[in-house]
């Protein structure tokens, strides 16, 4: 008995060729993405923020700051501060007040064509005891991520042609659980990017706000070792509060393509378990 070559083969080899044909257009994205970088670098113009801090206006920059101010009556100031941000378009994302320390500590994030203008402004409510401002380019990961988000949705385009084309069953089940391997993979990187837009979009500006009754202690870094700690946990406060802001915004997208995974993974058993074709 001679064994012929089933449709389920025809599928696989189908998906084998566009596979190396997404290959190929992810090499073009991927030339594209360079040029797309080197025009943006060649063509952004500088500008610069309050603290002489160069950016490029074109570029995908993440912008975080954090500022000590000495006021007059820091729940006040706290007031004051959340209008501030309200008023530029971003919010307060968190905030802890300590009344017998005469302190309170916020995280507010604002447009980061506002973050110029939302620092002046925090800066006059009072003295400025300390200020770190850090800056991250970005835009190549931006470029890059949309370079593999297009040759992604080509992917599973031509993927849904290949299942409109599908004739029994099994070719059926075999490339659905192939576009529903594609699909997650595309709401992963949307995931991603829209994660980091929002981090581009909005800088994150952590104010401290100090009393004239607060703790001397407090008013002066700790010097050497346990300075350092002191300033790492501050930015993990702030890099943490960034990323569960992130993590909201993907987290509804993140089920989604658990669910299709597991359609998926389910469907691939069934074909396993299925007894093969023989003519």
């Amino acid at each position: 008995m001679t064994r012929r070559r089933g449709p389920i083969t025809g599928v696989l080899l189908a998906l084998v060729a566009m596979a190396a044909a997404c290959g190929a257009g992810g090499d073009r994205a991927s030339s594209a993405k360079d040029a797309a970088a080197s025009t943006t670098a060649a063509e952004g113009e500088a500008v610069a923020l309050a603290t002489g801090v160069p950016v490029q206006a074109s570029r995908s920059i993440i912008a975080t700051a954090e500022l000590v101010v000495e006021v007059a009556d820091a729940r006040s100031a706290a007031a004051k501060a959340g209008e501030v941000a309200a008023a530029a378009g971003g919010f307060l994302s968190q905030q802890d007040a300590q009344p017998g320390e005469g302190v309170v500590r916020m995280t507010l994030r604002v447009p980061t064509e506002e973050f110029e203008a939302t620092m002046a402004r925090f800066e006059g409510l009072g003295d400025v005891q300390s200020q770190r401002i850090d800056t991250q380019d970005v835009t190549d990961q931006v470029v890059d991520l949309e370079g593999r988000i297009a040759s992604a949705r080509v992917s599973v385009e031509r993927v849904r042609q290949l299942l409109e084309r599908s004739g029994d069953v099994t070719q059926l089940a075999t490339v659905e659980g192939e576009l529903a391997r594609r699909e997650a993979d595309l709401e992963s990187l949307l995931g991603r990017q829209r994660v980091l837009d929002d981090q581009v979009a909005l800088a994150t500006i952590g104010l401290e706000l100090r009393g004239p009754h607060a703790e001397s202690t407090r008013d002066e870094p700790l010097p050497g070792f346990f300075g350092g700690v002191r300033r790492g946990w501050d930015g993990f406060v702030i890099a943490a509060s960034v990323a569960v802001t992130g993590l909201g915004y993907a987290l509804p997208f993140l089920g989604v393509a658990l669910l299709v995974v597991l359609v998926a993974l389910r469907l691939r058993r069934r074909l396993r378990a299925a007894p093969p074709n023989d003519e």
